[in-house]
């Protein structure tokens, strides 16, 4: 029986929201933007990898002030749709979007 997922988006919704939440009390700031982006994938990963060991995970975050400007980001994957998932998490506050994509493949031996 193959693992999956695909299930758990609200979880691992949740984990990521909490994860963003001390980033979200702040204003957008460009000198410490790229730091945020850093911690916060790196702890995504380590808590999605505690949270089941049996896929690996891919984390990408983007931080885009408010404002006039636009962005648009697309992602495709070939993978088995039985087994590996993608999420995206969407946060913002009054000076930011925050985005977050998780890609989680499972392992094979």
């Amino acid at each position: 029986m193959k693992q999956s997922l695909a299930g758990k988006k609200s979880e691992i919704h949740s984990m990521i929201a909490r994860i963003l939440d001390p980033y979200l009390a702040k204003d957008y700031s460009l000198e410490d933007g790229q730091g945020w982006i850093s911690q916060v994938t790196e702890e995504a990963v380590k808590e999605l990898k505690n949270y089941n060991e049996f896929f690996k995970y891919c984390c990408n975050a983007y931080i885009i002030p408010k404002g006039d400007s636009g962005m648009s980001l697309n992602s495709h994957c070939v993978w088995d749709q039985s087994a590996d998932s993608g999420f995206t998490i969407h946060l913002q506050n009054k000076t930011m979007d925050f985005i977050v994509i998780v890609y989680a493949l499972l392992k094979t031996i």
